[in-house]
């Protein structure tokens, strides 16, 4: 990844129902922006490692990281709605897409579920430096996530649904879903508004992560310690 260099693509949109041109316009300037902050990230990120400071332990290397991620999503996010628009056109996702979309929320819903059970019934003492009940649920759930990402197709199909909200009704879909979630993972940790916000923000730089590669399919809670910083 620290080694890639990325070329913004071409879109020919123009003319398109429900987006006019100066919106469009505007979007691929963002875009460009994205692809050139990624290829600058990933420069810096490389001189680190050239120089053996990456770390997570490194404030410095943590922010490029962190900054990388957003980056790189927003550049590949705006490729995904590129890619899917297309003049008078009528495609609409399946019912199949829909119900994966529950499959794939399903999925992790159980897993904070089942991390949390577990956290409450056989908490680990100082482990981590877990100060609270509620912090070590909310860190319980954020492993059984790390253990959910190793297999990367889970997170991939999970930013295709965000990039497909174009649609109304797979927007309706999500939305449901996405606030079913939030509800839930603040009710079984009881964690407070901003300490969800935060649970949250972080699992979506490491959904990013996970779909360009970066989390090993052996050891993905090690990894997250010691290359992110988590825990």
């Amino acid at each position: 990844m620290a080694n890639s260099t990325y070329k913004a693509k071409e879109f020919k949109l123009s003319g398109l129902k429900g987006i006019s041109d100066e919106t469009l316009k505007m979007h691929f300037g963002l875009y460009e922006g994205y692809v050139k902050n990624t290829n600058l990230l990933n420069e810096q990120i490389a001189e680190m490692i050239r120089n053996k400071e990456a770390s997570g332990k490194d404030p410095a290397y943590a922010e490029l990281t962190r900054r990388l991620g957003f980056e790189f999503g927003g550049m590949v996010l705006h490729e995904y709605y590129f890619e899917n628009l297309a003049a008078k056109g009528k495609g609409s996702p399946s019912a199949d897409f829909k119900r994966a979309v529950d499959q794939c929320f399903d999925r992790v819903e159980a897993a904070f579920r089942n991390a949390a059970q577990e956290a409450a019934t056989s908490p680990e003492p100082g482990a981590h430096a877990v100060t609270s009940p509620v912090e070590a649920r909310l860190h319980a759930m954020g492993h059984a996530y790390l253990r959910l990402m190793a297999k990367r197709e889970l997170l991939l199909f999970q930013m295709q649904a965000y990039a497909a909200c174009s649609d109304d009704d797979v927007r309706r879909k999500v939305k449901l879903r996405w606030d079913r979630l939030m509800k839930v993972a603040g009710e079984i940790s009881g964690a407070s508004a901003d300490a969800l916000t935060a649970f949250f923000a972080r699992g979506m730089l490491m959904n990013v992560l996970a779909s360009i590669g970066m989390v090993p399919e052996k050891s993905p809670e090690k990894w997250g310690h010691e290359v992110l910083g988590f825990g």
